[in-house]
């Protein structure tokens, strides 16, 4: 199987790194973001989250696009005169941030929201590593300030998870070690970095959240 993180800034064409998966992990970290213990701080209550009824889950409010890029701004309010109801709806509480998940990782997609990365796994599967992407000068712009213990929740038409991020680092375009499949269930955001780096940024920034947490939806919520 060949997986390939998505290039995420604006540019005439897009460009897709594939490689094929490496049988050992070789992650080019950054020890100032990654670590493996979560902040007490951040340690709110993911049955709160699970409890509560919304009227409709996947409705999401017009982001706060304070942040956001001219460009992203003007590609975001055109996607959205073609669009379709999201697949699911990722939430990060302490940033204040949510964002529609779609399948695939379009031009279109990604300026209505993250998309998810071909060949890594469902939001429907039991286990497993999803690939969600997103661009950093539009929606996943908030994950600067993401920590090591932050709840990041995904609510879909099934279910309702809760997630713990337990890595922050950054990796090469062409290190898709970060999207391996793994034995439990686990999400990693990807996004270009530096967050304001002029022109196409030479990096990417990871978040991985392993999940702690799951509901299922019946057919009458």
């Amino acid at each position: 199987m060949r997986l390939s993180i998505p290039v995420l800034d604006a540019s005439p064409a897009w460009i897709s790194y594939a490689l094929l998966l490496c049988a050992s992990i070789g992650f080019m970290s950054s020890s100032a973001l990654a670590s493996e213990q979560p902040l007490a701080e951040s340690q709110t209550s993911a049955d709160q989250h699970l409890a509560v009824v919304e009227l409709d889950r996947l409705q999401v409010a017009e982001p706060d696009m304070t942040g956001w890029d001219r460009k992203r701004i003007a590609g975001y309010k055109a996607a959205r005169a073609d669009s379709s109801p999201p697949d699911a709806i990722l939430r990060v509480p302490r940033l204040k941030v949510s964002v529609p998940i779609f399948e695939g990782t379009s031009d279109h997609t990604l300026n209505l929201g993250a998309g998810r990365i071909e060949g890594t796994a469902s939001l429907e599967d039991g286990s497993g590593n999803v690939g969600l992407a997103a661009h950093r000068d539009g929606f996943f712009r908030p994950l600067k300030d993401i920590q090591v213990g932050d709840a990041l929740y995904v609510d879909s038409r099934s279910s309702r998870r809760v997630y713990r991020v337990s890595k922050v680092w950054i990796v090469e375009p062409d290190n898709v070690d970060v999207l391996s499949a793994t034995d439990h269930s686990s999400i990693t955001l990807v996004t270009c970095y530096p967050f304001y780096f002029v022109g196409s940024a030479p990096q990417r920034f990871i978040v991985q959240a392993r999940e702690e947490q799951r509901a299922m939806v019946s057919d009458g919520e």
